[in-house]
């Protein structure tokens, strides 16, 4: 699943968010226990400061070219270790 967001402009750093609730709950209640991200091709966007927020895993980005969406990919891991889940968003980064 990916959805694509407002768009970034090129000097801009900000928060992009994943809420787990639903899946978590849908496990069994379980909790976010790693998160770890990453950006496809093409290069220039910049990831960083990963952190968890009870349900939510959230990174922040800076950077990329404009007239290009970002393919930025969340892999999650619950506190049942064995449990894996994935999302990914569209950035689209635009001169604004």
């Amino acid at each position: 699943m990916s959805r694509e967001l407002e768009p970034k402009d090129p000097s801009e750093t900000l928060d992009y968010a994943i809420e787990w609730s639903a899946v978590l709950a849908a496990d069994g209640g379980l909790s976010v226990s790693t998160s770890t991200w990453s950006a496809s091709d093409p290069a220039g966007l910049t990831l960083a400061t990963p952190t968890i927020t009870g349900t939510k895993t959230i990174i922040w980005a800076s950077g990329g070219v404009a007239n290009t969406d970002y393919k930025v990919s969340n892999t999650m891991v619950t506190s049942a270790t064995a449990r894996t889940h994935q999302r990914t968003i569209i950035i689209p980064c635009r001169d604004l």
